[in-house]
């Protein structure tokens, strides 16, 4: 049987990303070309998909999808990756149609986990929030082997409705259970916004002292430095964190995840105008909305 984990990854095949791991996309989608052109699969066409998502190409990707689902109307990964892909362009009615069609049709306990999961992420962005909250907490209660993945979008409905320490506490406890790295670093992100700070220093401290790359932590050690007021340190380690930054991103396919690092960065240090230009970029791509969940906040501030 496939793990959980495995099904939840591949619930966010399609989700933008930066980095993928091939050497040559383009070269990958010519072969799955060639094959299609000479036998045509549902399969091939999925592939094709994921290649046309790496390079950000959500036209192509959406018409191979449906070219997929044409094919075989019951195909579980196209149909969930363009339920997702639906999401991501502000399509959400066909999206919840075809949610509402995977919920009636999916059997399996790892793909079913992945529905409803799909299904409490339509939930909040329609504005159902209670909804999205309780399948959250139905899946943690029924699963306890869950993926992160729903601990963490808990997490941020909770940070959403002002509980920032209950969030802290969640987070904690998902970490303890699976050490998860993402889970970690989450922890930490949402006890310095409940102003928790003595649990997570001596992990900022450490990291800090190990970590090769260090402008994350540099934001997050600026961050406790602006909840203790010592702004001199909060300027100066965020002075690091950017310059950091600049050697690392790509200006034609950046990593969002520094992007929003970046934003965050810009937005503590004053620099707002730059801040919202790195926020505008995160939302139009369709990066996670919780993945710059701070960044809105600072701004907001």
């Amino acid at each position: 049987m496939m793990s959980l984990g495995r099904s939840i990854f591949l619930a966010g095949l399609l989700m933008p990303i930066s980095v993928w791991g091939h050497h040559s996309v383009e070269d990958t989608i010519k072969e799955l070309t060639q094959k299609i052109s000479k036998s045509p699969t549902p399969e091939l066409y999925f592939k094709r998909a994921i290649e046309y998502r790496a390079l950000r190409k959500s036209k192509e990707c959406e018409r191979d999808l449906r070219a997929a689902l044409r094919l075989a109307p019951d195909h579980y990964s196209s149909k969930m990756a363009l339920a997702r892909l639906l999401m991501t362009s502000e399509k959400y009615d066909e999206a919840r149609t075809f949610s509402d069609e995977l919920l009636r049709s999916t059997s399996s306990l790892p793909r079913m986990i992945e529905v409803r999961f799909l299904s409490a992420e339509l939930a909040q962005i329609r504005g159902n929030h209670n909804k999205a909250l309780k399948i959250c907490e139905d899946i943690q209660k029924e699963f306890p082997d869950h993926d992160e993945t729903i601990d963490l979008f808990h997490a941020y409905l909770l940070i959403k409705d002002k509980k920032a320490s209950e969030a802290a506490q969640l987070l904690q406890q998902a970490y303890h259970r699976t050490h998860g790295v993402v889970l970690r670093n989450s922890w930490i992100d949402a006890s310095l916004l409940a102003g928790e700070i003595e649990s997570v220093w001596p992990v900022i401290q450490k990291e800090l002292a190990d970590s090769r790359f260090k402008a994350a932590w540099l934001i997050r050690r600026a961050r406790v430095a602006q909840l203790q007021g010592a702004r001199e340190q909060m300027h100066k380690d965020l002075k690091l964190a950017l310059a950091e930054l600049k050697t690392r991103i790509n200006s034609e396919r950046p990593d969002l995840t520094l992007i929003s690092d970046r934003g965050l960065a810009l937005a503590m240090k004053g620099d707002k105008e730059l801040a919202k230009k790195d926020l505008s970029l995160l939302q139009k791509s369709g990066f996670p909305t919780r993945s710059f969940l701070f960044l809105e906040q600072q701004l907001n501030d």
